[in-house]
């Protein structure tokens, strides 16, 4: 239920779970992990299109046990489809030294209510992938459609087509806070996500820039 990858400087190489001829999954499938700490770096293939049968990291076969995820300072990218498929995560904070987050990395997550970016010390951007699974592709957060708080500390870059929020689901954000470290609000960050009765609330000591479209 408890997985913990201590702290470290080192990554750590992850290898698919081989089930059958056909179907490869990430190697906790079967786990009913409740709780993840993520320390380091991880090297991990996941080679897929995200059939019915391969899954990222911490893809699981129940999808709702997985409630609740810290990610360590060594860690710099989380690689593609990490946790993927997991419908129960309520919320996850991508802390500063996080520098990219791969593709379909929270492809499913339909739980997913609040998403935290905090601050880099660096004052280094977040450079983040897309959903590719979506026909035509979307942008990375398209199937999390619960997603209702954003917390920006840090600016956001992203494929000009793909903001992080575009989705067909209609995702309709209630509350958006920006913090210090937050100087630009992208190109569309937020077109057609908002709820009409959203509250956005800027705390920053300098209102950041906003671009084409952001609202």
């Amino acid at each position: 239920k408890t997985l913990f990858i201590e702290d470290g400087p080192e990554p750590l190489d992850i290898k698919k779970m081989i089930s059958g001829l056909i179907s490869d999954s990430g190697p906790f499938y079967d786990s009913p992990l409740e709780t993840v700490h993520l320390g380091r770096e991880l090297i991990y293939d996941c080679d897929n299109d995200l059939d019915a049968w391969s899954e990222g990291v911490f893809g699981l076969s129940n999808n709702y046990s997985l409630k609740k995820v810290t990610i360590g300072k060594y860690v710099r990218t989380l690689t593609p489809f990490i946790f993927a498929k997991n419908k129960a995560l309520p919320s996850i904070t991508i802390p500063g030294n996080v520098i990219s987050i791969g593709n379909d990395a929270f492809y499913n997550c339909r739980g997913l209510k609040e998403l935290v970016f905090e601050k880099s010390s660096k004052d280094e951007v977040l450079e983040l992938g897309i959903d590719t699974y979506s026909l035509p592709d979307e942008g990375l957060f398209a199937w999390c459609d619960s997603l209702s708080n954003v917390t920006l500390a840090r600016n956001l870059k992203y494929p000009d087509s793909y903001p992080p929020f575009k989705s067909d689901w209609k995702i309709t954000i209630d509350n958006i806070t920006i913090k210090d470290g937050c100087t630009s609000l992208g190109n569309k960050l937020f077109y057609d996500n908002l709820e009409s009765n959203c509250t956005i609330t800027c705390e920053s000591s300098t209102p950041p820039a906003i671009t084409d479209d952001t609202f």
